[in-house]
């Protein structure tokens, strides 16, 4: 990979981890993130993709524009209201998020 390129990614990178879909992902989906008890908290795309049956792609879109459908919203409100999600964000003293928190989006 050129330097160009190189820099292009970490540009990328950047511009989708400080948008406000991507804060709030890593705030309401513990269990998608790696080290959610640390500053550090980072979204795993990877695991949250796979969850929901989507693409890499087409996550990171949702990433870069921080605007999701109302189908994917609807999808994101369930998985973050899942057994497995519920109970990470109570350990984070954080209650599960309603539909309504996706509208921005």
């Amino acid at each position: 990979m050129s330097s160009k390129n190189a820099d292009a990614t970490v540009i990328a990178a950047d511009n989708f981890t400080t948008g406000p879909l991507y804060k709030k992902l890593v705030q309401v989906l513990p269990a998608y993130v790696q080290d959610p008890f640390t500053v550090n908290a980072s979204l795993n795309v990877q695991r949250l993709r796979s969850a929901m049956g989507k693409s890499h792609e087409a996550v990171y879109k949702w990433l870069r524009s921080s605007c999701l459908t109302p189908a994917n919203a609807e999808q994101l409100f369930k998985l973050a209201n899942n057994d497995n999600n519920a109970s990470a964000l109570a350990s984070l003293g954080r209650k599960p998020p309603t539909l309504s928190d996706f509208l921005p989006f």
